[in-house]
């Protein structure tokens, strides 16, 4: 889960997972009893959602310059 949590700063591999249900998957693994791999997906999860955030943002202020 660490190398994907590295890939969750980039909107197109956050829509990809997103496509490919990693979502539901990771927050299973939340709650797997499993703390390491609990912590690891609670992270990928934060970094999806900041990014989607980040993402949004830029495209509401490249829609108010133009």
């Amino acid at each position: 889960l660490g190398a994907i949590q590295n890939t969750c700063g980039e909107i197109e591999y956050v829509y990809a997972m997103q496509q490919a249900g990693l979502v539901g998957k990771l927050q299973a693994f939340v709650g797997s009893g499993d703390e390491n791999l609990a912590s690891f997906a609670r992270a990928c999860l934060a970094n999806m959602r900041e990014t989607i955030l980040h993402a949004a943002a830029a495209r509401r202020h490249r829609a108010a310059a133009q």
